[in-house]
């Protein structure tokens, strides 16, 4: 099926980082929500931005005119040849660009999301995720939900993965419980623990995340939902919660990374060894300076045996 022109606006004013539709309003709201929103600075812009989506402002939403689709004609064939003969016509598109990465809704008519979808050049398509979420949808999580993979291929020398979007209304952060957090983490460390393990993976390690975030843990719907399995693999047993924490203390930036620190190997000794804790923290998952920061302070607290079981 042939989709109808869309008129395409962009976000931020000034860049093509998320360009939405036009119309209807629907639509661009939801388009919006594809907004990398980490900061309060970020997450407050994009709140603003869909309000004015919501009035039906247009190109008043402060995204810089219109703009054209890059690569539509790759975009049309994956819905006319993979996506709508899954789920019915789709002419409603927004798109995240990222480098040479993108990721984007496929949305009906009158903009209710209902697919989304990751594209990447073919090369860059190994992941496990595949495995992950036809696991878990076996073996469905009690502690989290995953979205379902609907298509996974190459066509054109891209790779797409279309998977179920989350529940329309957007998200909001996750339980900040260490419990809860935890309990994620045990859960799916051993419902993912039938992968194959590779001969080169040391025995002590266990299945995790990766990138197990506030951004890739989220709530929506009523549920718990883990998402972006991309950069997952075997890793030390507390990895996973390491990392979750970090980007926490992070993006809160409200302490220096001493005290960051030491708050944080205070709830980690309640979830492992002193040892543990510093493969964990060793472990190369760090991306943000604030982050990096903590981790140094983290494994010079742990350098310190007296300081570390205090």
């Amino acid at each position: 099926m042939t989709a109808p022109a869309q008129s395409f606006v962009a976000f931020p004013p000034g860049s093509r980082h998320v360009v939405v539709p036009l119309r209807p309003r629907r639509a661009s709201v939801n388009g919006l929500r594809l907004y990398e929103a980490t900061s309060p600075t970020r997450r407050a812009a994009a709140a603003g931005a869909r309000g004015l989506a919501r009035l039906g402002a247009g190109t008043a939403i402060g995204l810089g005119g219109r703009v054209a689709l890059q690569d539509a004609a790759w975009w049309q064939d994956l819905r006319a040849r993979v996506a709508e003969p899954l789920l019915g016509p789709l002419p409603g598109l927004a798109v995240r660009h990222a480098d040479d990465r993108c990721w984007a809704l496929l949305m009906s008519r009158d903009g209710q999301p209902r697919a989304f979808v990751k594209m990447r050049p073919s090369e860059q398509a190994v992941s496990w995720e595949p495995d992950v979420l036809h696991l878990l949808a076996v073996d469905r999580p009690a502690a989290f939900r995953v979205p379902r993979l609907l298509a996974d291929g190459t066509l054109g020398g891209r790779h797409y993965r279309i998977l179920e979007p989350l529940p329309e209304g957007g998200t909001r952060p996750p339980p900040y419980s260490a419990a809860r957090v935890a309990g994620v983490v045990d859960e799916l460390q051993r419902r993912l623990a039938p992968l194959a393990r590779p001969a080169d993976v040391p025995a002590h390690h266990v299945p995790g995340h990766g990138d197990f975030t506030p951004w890739n843990l989220r709530r929506a719907g009523g549920d718990l939902w883990l998402f972006d399995w991309e950069d997952g693999g075997w890793a030390p047993r507390l990895a996973d919660e390491v990392r979750f924490w970090a980007a926490v203390h992070a993006s809160r930036r409200l302490r220096s990374p001493a005290r960051a620190a030491r708050e944080l190997l205070a709830l980690l000794l309640r979830r492992g060894t002193p040892d543990e804790v510093g493969e964990a923290a060793a472990w190369p998952e760090w991306n943000r300076p604030p982050e990096r920061q903590l981790r140094q302070a983290l494994l010079a607290l742990l350098a310190d045996p007296a300081r570390a079981t205090a």
